[in-house]
């Protein structure tokens, strides 16, 4: 993720490209790590992104201080994420609340060391 406006420095052989474009309702499944670009959204209507990851509780955040999980099945012997409830409902108040604190920690992790504004 290029949060702070880094470039990718890669060589890119053009001849090894793919152009993908979508229709309206369609959707790519990529690794959450390809480099791609999107042209701007110039329609009325929202683009919308969506990632899921799936580790085993073995494995540890090395790069936030803290990260967020929800277990699907097994047990959880580990404890290196909080766990995550399953949402109650729909944009639920709880739901919400998870989500503004994952965004808070992941922006914490994104942008820690960048400067906090001009001056």
């Amino acid at each position: 993720m290029l949060t702070r406006g880094q470039q990718a420095a890669v060589a890119i052989d053009e001849g090894a490209t793919r152009r993908v474009e979508l229709r309206p309702g369609q959707m790519s499944l990529h690794h959450g790590r390809l480099l791609h670009a999107l042209a701007p959204n110039r329609s009325d209507e929202r683009r919308i992104g969506y990632v899921m990851n799936f580790i085993a509780p073995g494995n540890r955040q090395v790069v936030a201080a803290r990260d967020f999980a929800m277990l699907l099945c097994g047990e959880d012997r580990f404890g290196h994420f909080e766990p995550l409830p399953p949402p109650e409902a729909d944009l639920s108040a709880s739901a919400m609340d998870w989500h503004a604190r994952i965004l808070r920690a992941q922006n914490e992790s994104m942008y820690d060391g960048a400067a906090h504004g001009p001056g």
